[in-house]
């Protein structure tokens, strides 16, 4: 009967170790989405205000960088940027995360 107590311990820790993981990997997930959210925002507005200073959208993620202190963490994320070789359309742009979701 002893044993069987001690099994059901080791279950219901088992479980709630398991549930644990889950949750802080939740959690993360969730604070690595908002972060990139972050970086989208950051780029979009230097886009638009470089198209609102200058009449003309940026040419490259460099220009902007330069010309309007686009930072972000080139560690965790990389930019597919295409202003289609004109400067007077809106840029495509996706914003990727390196590494598999950070970790």
């Amino acid at each position: 009967m002893k044993l069987r107590k001690e099994w059901i311990a080791v279950i219901v820790a088992v479980i709630l170790v398991a549930a644990g993981v889950m949750l802080i990997d939740s959690i993360a997930s969730r604070q690595d989405m908002q972060e990139k959210q972050l970086v989208e925002e950051a780029l979009r507005k230097a886009v638009l205000t470089c198209y609102a200073i200058e009449g003309q959208y940026p040419p490259s993620i460099d220009y902007l960088r330069v010309n309007y202190g686009l930072s972000y963490n080139e560690d965790k994320y990389v930019v597919e940027y295409d202003n289609h070789g004109m400067a007077n359309y809106f840029p495509e742009y996706t914003v990727y995360e390196l590494g598999g979701a950070g970790r």
